[in-house]
Formats: C-alpha cells, sequence, structure tokens
C-alpha cells in the first residue's frame, strides 16, 4: 500500500474549504519491511490509500486529528501483525508519542479466502481492541452480494464481518438539484458487500435482528462513483467511489465528537427513526433494503 506524500492531501483539504491552520497532521508508517514508493501504476494503492486520508481528514477538519497511515506488506498473513502493532506500538515523531484510537480500514476480501487460524489471530486482536475502546470502520467491498467469488452464492467481505468491526456498506444517490436536500433519493448501491456471514454467530447487538448468523453492513455512506466524491490523486481530480470512500468517511465523523468507545452496541441501540437516514430502497444483489 503506497501514498503520495509531496502535498495531494493538503491541496484537497484546501481545495474543499479547510484552512491550512485546520488540517490535520500526517504520518506514515511504513511496518515489517514495506515502505513508501507510491506511483501511478500501482494497481490503485497510492490513489486507495490518498482518498482514505482525504476523507478522514475533510469529515474531521481539525488540527488536533493526527491521521497514521499504516502501510505493510499486502498479504493476508500480515494482516494479524499490523493490527497487533497499531495496538501495542507507539509512534514517536519529535517526542510525541501516536497511537490510533479509531481505525478507518479499506483492505478486505471474502471470509471464506481466509484460513481458520488467520481469521482467530485477526479476531483476537479485534476483540481486544474493541474492549479497548478502539472502533474499526471497515468497507464491505464493492462486488456486490456475490462479492466477486463467482457462482450464484452470496459471501460477505472480512474483516467487515468480523462482530468487532463497524461494517460500512455503500449507497447511490440522486440529487435533482445537485444538492442534498428533500429531493434527494439516496438508495442501496447495487455493488456495495454486505449480507450474512458463514463464520460469525450473530452478535448481542443484533439480537433484534432475525436469524443466527452476524449480518452487514452496520452503516452505509456514499460509495456508488456514478454519484462519488472528488479526490485529488497525483495532482489530479478525480470522482472516486467504492465503499473505500464510505469507511474512511465514517471513520472520520467518529473522529468529530472524539468516539473513543467500540461503536457498534450503541449503533444498534439508538432509535434509528431519529438518529439515522433510513436507506429503504435498492438491493446489492440477493438483498433488499427494506423498513423492519
Amino acid at each position: 500500500m503506497l501514498f503520495r506524500s509531496n502535498g495531494d492531501v493538503q491541496a484537497y483539504w484546501t481545495s474543499i474549504g479547510i484552512a491550512p491552520a485546520n488540517h490535520p497532521k500526517v504520518i506514515v508508517k511504513g511496518i515489517n519491511g514495506a515502505i513508501n514508493q507510491p506511483n501511478s501504476n500501482d494497481g490503485g494503492a497510492t490513489m486507495e490509500n490518498t482518498l482514505d486520508v482525504e476523507a478522514i481528514g475533510g469529515a474531521c477538519p481539525s488540527a488536533n486529528l493526527t491521521i497514521i497511515l499504516y502501510i505493510a506488506p499486502n498479504s493476508f498473513n500480515q494482516f494479524a501483525p499490523l493490527f497487533n502493532y497499531m495496538y501495542s506500538t507507539n509512534i514517536t515523531v519529535n517526542g510525541v508519542n501516536y497511537k490510533p484510537n479509531l481505525i478507518s480500514c479499506s483492505w478486505g476480501a471474502p471470509e471464506i479466502y481466509f484460513t481458520s487460524s488467520q481469521l482467530s489471530a485477526i479476531h483476537s486482536i479485534f476483540s481486544t481492541m474493541a474492549n479497548a475502546g478502539i472502533s474499526i470502520c471497515a468497507a464491505t467491498g464493492d462486488y456486490g452480494s456475490n462479492n466477486g467469488v463467482g457462482g450464484t452464492g452470496n459471501y460477505v467481505d472480512f474483516p467487515s464481518s468480523d462482530p468487532y468491526v463497524t461494517a460500512v456498506g455503500g449507497t447511490t444517490l440522486v440529487c435533482p438539484n445537485n444538492v442534498y436536500d428533500s429531493q434527494t433519493v439516496e438508495t442501496a448501491w447495487v455493488s456495495g458487500g454486505g449480507g450474512i456471514s458463514a463464520i460469525y454467530s450473530k452478535p448481542a447487538y443484533q439480537n433484534n435482528l432475525s436469524g443466527t448468523m452476524r449480518m452487514t453492513p452496520d452503516l452505509a455512506s456514499l460509495a456508488d462513483p456514478n454519484t462519488g466524491v472528488v479526490f485529488t490523486v497525483n495532482g489530479q481530480s478525480m470522482i472516486i467511489g467504492g465503499t473505500s470512500v464510505a469507511a474512511p468517511t465514517i471513520a472520520g465523523f467518529l473522529a468529530t465528537i472524539c468516539f473513543k468507545q467500540f461503536l457498534n452496541p450503541f449503533l444498534y441501540q439508538a432509535p434509528y427513526s431519529t438518529c439515522f437516514h433510513d436507506i429503504i430502497r435498492g438491493s446489492n444483489g440477493s438483498y433488499y433494503a427494506n423498513i423492519i
């Protein structure tokens, strides 16, 4: 995972009206031999990491916010060590120690692709983090209910399917006035990941929902690239979508209220009719948005 650190995020934040004095601090940290070597032909890694940082800082425009971008080798076996490092290791810059209390994760894969030992190791550190009051916002994927596996089955994305993670799905917008107003229609994004886990039982905070297994997403935000968000990558403005945009957006909103608890139990206790904008139309293939 790579990141272009020569001014994209600062130029972006300024372009959307955030004064330089309110720009968040950005720290780039490579672990386990990974280094930051961004380029325009890296399979989208530079774009992914840049939009994550821009989205978080755009949603929480504060000089009191420090965004740590961790860069690690891109393999399933590196995932547990990365999160253990995040939780246990301070990053020291100019004599100041930093460690995350809120995490955004846009990386994932169908949960059936992970071994039981990989899932167990990752689930263990997620449990530790949740009990320490750390929320992890994870993207549910961009390939609908099938999640790109193929065939006719339905498969959810991990780590968003883990019960100790806040799974963030995607929506699409129809804005006749090009402004989010009373005429705007927001529906489920057809390519947004989400569904029923084949591995994790239904957590206690979902007891009011039917079924016996963990269901995702927990929240959703704009993700359709056709109604996406403008970002600055490699000095160029581009419209980008995906639940990789939705997850850091929700994380940024949580940062604005300095939220330092595991979100999900609070999320499901809140009255949806007064606390949320309910998505009651659309589908991601096999699953349909509706009123419960």
